[in-house]
């Protein structure tokens, strides 16, 4: 609904174009008039009674042309902010674009990582249900007491309350999604083909900062449409300006007065006028205009200014982050390894009784907490990473 909004938003700043064009065109009016007097009878009649009194009714009749020969160069200005004002309606729409595909990434990667943290979840929870049953059997021959079987199952309980936790969120990450499309999906399988670019990962902070700040100043809408603003300062300001250059108007009148009303007799009642107009003095209004379209030109600019300069902070942390993510992303997934392996052999020590059920709890949580920070840092690279696109207005996808 509001990407049809700006849709017919640029759709009137065209008709505002055609409009503009029409300043180019002279203004034709015709004026037929009807006139009834009076009778002259009131106490002076007497002594005016040797003037002529007029038809009654008197009939008028005129056609007027006016044609602008020069307005001090208003009518191109007026072209280039209707122009100007389409533009910025385009990019408010890419823009709203923009903003709905980042949204939607957002929700996808949420919905990716909620689905990722459920199956580890769910392999977790198969060795709490395990690890619960050889506790019962351990408890029911006496080699453990009952408050470390309690243990074994709060910890059972723990992830199974975790699992409808993630599951509600899940849930209500796909209704938003529902939400952002206007069409009800279901909870299903998510997955990331999209690779980060050789490219990204290989080059260095600076000049990663570098490369998406270039590609910032030229695709980014939201710097296209600050840009456009900073124009349009500029035309307002020429077009308050020009109010002090005189006008030249060519006026063609044509008035026939005859007794016939419908009669035009062409060979009189033309004139042909070439005015000229200088406004001389009106207030200091023309005056104060200028003054706050000057200042409006300044805020204007200091506004592209203050939107460069944060847009370039936003690429600065995200690479930050990128950058800082991918650097760590080998070291976590060796710990992961290590961990999974720690956790079989620990296992196959606590059968053989080398090891308590703390040790093994402790295994377990530790593999898990791994496996979430592989999850986590994974999710990290891959926003920061379309942070980085969507700042720059690179993303196409």
């Amino acid at each position: 609904m509001s990407i049809k909004i700006k849709e017919n938003i640029i759709k009137q700043k065209n008709t505002d174009i055609e409009q503009s064009y029409n300043n180019f065109l002279p203004d034709i009016n015709f004026t037929y008039g009807i006139t009834a007097n009076s009778k002259n009878d009131n106490s002076f009649s007497k002594y005016l009674s040797s003037i002529p009194s007029p038809n009654n009714p008197s009939f008028s009749k005129n056609l007027s042309i006016n044609l602008p020969i020069f307005l001090g160069g208003k009518r191109f200005d007026l072209i280039k902010i209707s122009k100007t004002n389409k533009e910025i309606s385009e990019y408010d729409l890419n823009i709203l674009l923009l903003e709905l595909k980042s949204r939607a990434i957002a929700l996808f990667i949420k919905a990716y990582n909620s689905q990722n943290q459920l199956k580890i979840l769910n392999e977790s929870l198969k060795l709490a249900h395990k690890n619960y049953e050889n506790a019962k059997i351990l408890k029911s021959v006496g080699k453990m007491v009952k408050v470390d079987l309690l243990t074994f199952k709060l910890s059972l309980e723990e992830r199974k309350t975790a699992i409808k936790n993630i599951k509600t969120e899940q849930e209500n990450t796909f209704i938003e999604m529902s939400s952002l499309i206007n069409h009800d999906i279901k909870v299903s399988m998510l997955n990331i083909n999209k690779k980060i670019p050789v490219n990204i990962i290989k080059m260095d902070k600076v000049t990663l900062g570098e490369y998406y700040f270039l590609i910032m100043q030229k695709n980014s809408p939201v710097i296209k449409k600050s840009e456009q603003y900073y124009k349009l300062s500029k035309y307002n300001v020429n077009l308050s300006r020009k109010n002090y250059y005189p006008d030249i108007l060519l006026k063609y009148n044509y008035s026939p007065y005859t007794e016939n009303s419908w009669e035009f007799p062409f060979e009189k009642g033309h004139s042909l006028s070439l005015l000229l107009n200088f406004n001389i003095f009106n207030s200091f209004r023309d005056s104060s205009d200028y003054k706050k379209k000057k200042i409006d030109l300044i805020n204007t600019e200091l506004q592209l200014h203050e939107i460069i300069k944060n847009q370039k902070y936003a690429i600065k942390k995200a690479v930050n982050i990128l950058k800082n993510s991918l650097s760590q992303i080998k070291s976590v997934k060796l710990a992961l390894k290590l961990s999974k392996e720690k956790l079989e052999q620990i296992k196959i020590g606590y059968k053989q009784g080398k090891y308590n059920y703390l040790d093994m709890m402790k295994a377990e949580n530790d593999w898990l907490l791994k496996e979430n920070n592989v999850l986590n840092l994974e999710m990290q690279i891959y926003n920061s990473y379309y942070q980085l696109e969507i700042i720059s207005g690179n993303l196409k996808e």
